[in-house]
């Protein structure tokens, strides 16, 4: 073994459609876990033509080793993200079957939600729209994503 992990780990990421910009940067800085087969991600953007919406969603929520939070305004006001996604993946994640990595993408009152009992990312849970440089809030969320894989 060359250090890399055993199992490719599965991601789930739950976003509102008004952050889909925000939700495929992300993913452009997860690619070297990609490349590395450490992880690999799904959102609702890979569902097929035909394909049952909720059962799929719910399947990647039921058994997906990370669940991945993409937090705005937008993500607290959906029912679907805060009332069906957030709420199994912190069921979940209390049961010890997953890990949560809530992201806080545009500022927003996440403090005033289940979420104020995590570790938010980035740092302090300063949202990545107020960064300069948008990549370094990135890296920050991806290098704790790779500890947390590392350890998983």
């Amino acid at each position: 073994m060359d250090g890399m992990n055993e199992k490719e780990l599965k991601v789930f990421m739950s976003y509102s459609h008004v952050d889909e910009g925000f939700k495929e940067k992300l993913e452009v800085h997860l690619s070297p876990l990609k490349r590395n087969k450490k992880i690999c991600s799904w959102n609702d953007s890979e569902l097929l033509v035909g394909t049952m919406i909720d059962d799929e969603i719910n399947k990647h929520l039921e058994h997906d080793d990370i669940i991945i939070l993409l937090v705005s305004a937008d993500f607290i006001n959906s029912d679907y993200c805060y009332g069906i996604e957030m709420e199994k993946a912190i069921e979940r994640c209390k049961k010890g079957e997953c890990k949560i990595v809530p992201v806080i993408l545009r500022p927003c009152l996440w403090k005033e939600t289940p979420l104020k009992k995590l570790l938010c990312l980035p740092r302090d849970g300063k949202a990545i729209s107020m960064y300069e440089n948008e990549d370094s809030a990135y890296l920050e969320v991806v290098t704790a994503l790779n500890k947390i894989i590392e350890n998983y």
